[in-house]
C-alpha cells in the first residue's frame, strides 16, 4: 500500500500511453496519449554534420519536434506532451 510520501516519488515515473509502429524504413507512426505523429528520418544534413529526425503532427500537419536521434525525439515528445 502506498502512503503519501511514496506516491509523490512514484508519480514522476508514470508516463502517458505510447504506441509506436514502423511504417517503412525511417518512418514511424507514434501515438502519445491522444496526440498522433509521424516520425521521419531525414538522413544526414551536411551543414549541421548530423542526422535529423522530425515529428509531424497528423492533425495540424506541422513539424513540432526535431532531434538528432529517434531516442532523443521520443524522449522530448514524452516530456513535452505529458
Amino acid at each position: 500500500m502506498l502512503n503519501s510520501s511514496t506516491e509523490g516519488n512514484f508519480a514522476k515515473h508514470l508516463l502517458p500511453a505510447v504506441f509506436c509502429r514502423r511504417i517503412s524504413t525511417g518512418k514511424y507512426f507514434v501515438r502519445i496519449g491522444e496526440h498522433e505523429y509521424e516520425i521521419y528520418n531525414h538522413g544526414y544534413y551536411a551543414p549541421d554534420k548530423c542526422v535529423w529526425w522530425e515529428a509531424t503532427n497528423l492533425k495540424t500537419n506541422e513539424a513540432d519536434f526535431h532531434e538528432h536521434s529517434k531516442f532523443q525525439l521520443l524522449a522530448t515528445m514524452k516530456r513535452e506532451l505529458s
